[in-house]
């Protein structure tokens, strides 16, 4: 739990600075740069097409393109910087009501009280004090056994999803980095006929790790909220 609350709180935080690191900046005007050198190359490219008459990459089919491309690429960034901010709000949001109110516990923290992995502990004390006491093995004793085992159980799978939630919001980070720099690239081949269709891709990708981290700390939301709720009512 310890390792899985680490990972998310960190991938949490990674991604919620995205837009701001230094690698999506700098590979990000790289590419912006050199893909306006390639609106140069298109239009020379168009201007042949049209003496040649080659009507795949004549002006009249493309020009349009090349007008939106040439304004959306140096744009890019602050447009697709709204879906991101979009979801690191939703993210926040449910990650603070995940949180007790007047707290400050962290995420990790609020998950693993939510869960309370240290009742494995107590569940074996409690079974060994009754064989202890008694001397034989009653039904108490199979029913916190019982209780031992299913609460090893589930801690465990509790546990890996944490770590397995934390690895891949670390790789969403990497995955969004990734396709932040080359977005001005994707935005180029969309005037392309025959390679359009990685525009396509990349926007799948995009919406696809964008809403990861809010889908994620939903349903986390909803796991903390089902869990403290019947531990209050088996009080």
């Amino acid at each position: 739990f310890q390792v899985g609350g680490f990972l998310v709180d960190l991938a949490i935080g990674l991604n919620g600075m995205i837009l701001e690191s230094p690698i999506v900046q700098t590979g990000w005007f790289v590419a912006r740069d050199i893909t306006n050198l390639g609106l140069v190359i298109a239009i020379i490219v168009m201007a042949l097409a049209t003496i040649l008459r080659i009507e795949s990459y004549g002006i009249k089919q493309t020009l349009w393109k090349l007008v939106v491309i040439a304004i959306v690429i140096n744009f890019s960034l602050a447009i697709v910087g709204v879906f991101i901010d979009f979801s690191h709000v939703l993210t926040e949001y449910f990650v603070s009501k995940s949180i007790p109110a007047n707290s400050t516990q962290s995420f990790s923290s609020a998950l693993g009280a939510a869960f309370n992995p240290h009742r494995l502990i107590q569940a074996a004390k409690n079974s060994q004090a009754l064989i202890d006491t008694s001397g034989s093995w009653d039904n108490r004793t199979f029913d916190f056994l019982g209780q031992l085992f299913f609460t090893a159980f589930f801690t465990s799978v509790g546990a890996i999803t944490f770590v397995g939630i934390g690895v891949m919001l670390i790789i969403r980070y990497i995955a969004l980095a990734i396709l932040l720099v080359l977005m001005p690239v994707a935005w180029l081949m969309w005037l392309m006929p025959k390679l359009g269709s990685y525009t396509e891709d990349w926007w799948k990708s995009f919406i696809k790790w964008t809403i990861f981290p809010p889908a994620v700390t939903f349903f986390l939301y909803l796991a903390v909220f089902t869990t403290l709720t019947l531990g209050q009512n088996n009080q």
